[in-house]
């Protein structure tokens, strides 16, 4: 799941995120994923970009 969380925060979407790693929708994808971090992968997409956007402001004085 670790590669699945680098992917949605890179922006891939759900559906492609599934497809790479083998599943055959994304429904099955997400129900594994939310096992993992323990919400939806688009829940998580978002917030892993909103610390990337933070995090790069804060490297950069912005």
């Amino acid at each position: 799941m670790a590669r699945a969380s680098k992917l949605l925060a890179d922006g891939s979407s759900v559906k492609e995120t599934a497809g790479l790693l083998g599943y055959m929708n994304q429904h099955h994808f997400s129900r594994h994923f939310k096992k993992y971090p323990s919400h939806c992968p688009s829940a998580h997409a978002a917030i892993a970009r909103s610390c990337y956007e933070a995090n790069s402001k804060a490297s950069t004085g912005g």
